[in-house]
């Protein structure tokens, strides 16, 4: 592709995440477009990029922390250097069963705000970015201040604001601050193991 006229580039689809979620995402997605899939596991990433290479597809694998921008910022623009960015699919996740509130918030919250930045940095007209996640994050109880700030604020600070400070070290309380009488001590838990994207 290298050398070939802008226009005459194949469109691009990038995914972040090469779990489950990320995998089925970029076979839906992937056929006739150059992929891009990226995630912190070299090893789930090698075998998801080899098991899309031999079905047929255009895939390329990129090591990835979304908790670090410039690490994004990389996948962003090698991929808008290979053509024109069709779509991003961000997958990448950790859930609460797994994970510590702060690695959550880290990943999930902050890590979701570089994709969007970096990835608004090179989008062109039709550019499509969607974010999966888990039902989590929808049991909290956010005034709309609370929801202004986490819309708003920078990615660097998300992780300083009170109401992120207020939610603890426990991941489980802290994405399901749900009034204790209505579910006993425990929060509710849904029929499937965990939610977390990827």
């Amino acid at each position: 592709m290298v050398g070939l006229p802008y226009d005459a580039r194949r469109d691009v689809v990038v995914v972040t995440g090469a779990g489950g979620i990320g995998t089925a995402v970029a076979r839906r997605l992937g056929s006739g477009r150059t992929l891009f899939l990226a995630d912190v596991s070299r090893g789930q990433l090698d075998r998801t990029v080899a098991a899309l290479s031999a079905e047929g597809y255009e895939a390329h694998g990129m090591v990835i922390d979304v908790c670090d921008r410039a690490s994004v910022r990389k996948l962003a623009e090698a991929a808008a250097g290979e053509g024109r960015l069709a779509a991003v699919a961000h997958t990448a996740g950790v859930c609460a069963a797994i994970a510590s509130a702060r690695t959550n918030f880290e990943v999930n919250m902050v890590g979701t705000a570089h994709v969007i930045d970096c990835f608004e940095a090179v989008a062109t007209r039709g550019t499509s970015l969607v974010c999966v996640a888990g039902v989590a994050g929808h049991y909290a109880t956010l005034s709309e201040e609370e929801e202004s700030a986490l819309a708003t604020t920078p990615a660097e600070e998300l992780l300083e604001l009170d109401v992120v400070a207020r939610a603890g070290d426990d991941a489980v309380p802290a994405y399901s601050p749900i009034v204790p009488s209505r579910y006993g001590s425990r929060p509710p838990r849904s029929p499937g193991t965990c939610a977390a994207p990827g």
